[in-house]
């Protein structure tokens, strides 16, 4: 059969009103693309967007569009951290391990001890951030927000295009700052 059965969390769907309002406080900060990213049948799924349309560049990804975590991107590496939690034997045992590989202008596969150390190095509290931009030119700014009984609700994300005036510590810092805010805000109010 082709089809999949998509099962969003619960929590998505009784907080969406304070997700969306977090979403739109967040686009008003003049931030490009606001993404709330869940993960069905081991796939990234962009469950929701607000996209800042005036900014050149366009993020490509829409609600509904689905892509495998192979890609160790920033939201990637937290999902996957937050699998490896109970062990990386959980990666193991779900993926390929032999087909990772980092964002970029071009898809550089990794072997399975640099991919365990990528996503070892994930702080799953923290806001994760890649430097560099996927295929598209677009980087990720990510946080992962489960529920009280630890589990994976969904990931927040700003979105962005990797150039140079994006990469000054001042504007990272800033990203990094409000999606710190945000996820306490969302992490406080889930219920």
């Amino acid at each position: 059969s082709n089809f999949k059965i998509i099962n969003h969390s619960n929590i998505l769907q009784r907080n969406i009103g304070l997700i969306k309002r977090c979403m739109i406080e967040l686009l008003e900060k003049n931030l490009h693309s606001i993404e709330i990213l869940t993960v069905t049948n081991h796939d990234l799924f962009w469950y929701d967007k607000l996209e800042n349309r005036g900014q050149g560049l366009r993020v490509m990804a829409e609600p509904g569009y689905q892509r495998s975590l192979y890609e160790l991107d920033a939201p990637s590496r937290l999902y996957l951290k937050f699998l490896a939690m109970k062990g990386m034997e959980e990666v193991e045992k779900n993926f390929d391990v032999n087909n990772f590989f980092m964002p970029g202008f071009e898809h550089k596969k990794i072997n399975w001890p640099e991919a365990k150390e990528a996503i070892a190095r994930t702080d799953i509290d923290a806001v994760t951030y890649d430097r560099d931009g996927n295929t598209h030119g677009i980087r990720r700014f990510a946080v992962l927000l489960n529920s009280k009984k630890g589990e994976f609700c969904f990931i927040l994300s700003v979105a962005e295009p990797a150039v140079d005036k994006n990469n000054t510590e001042e504007h990272i810092t800033t990203i990094v700052s409000l999606l710190s805010d945000y996820k306490k805000i969302l992490a406080e109010g889930l219920r």
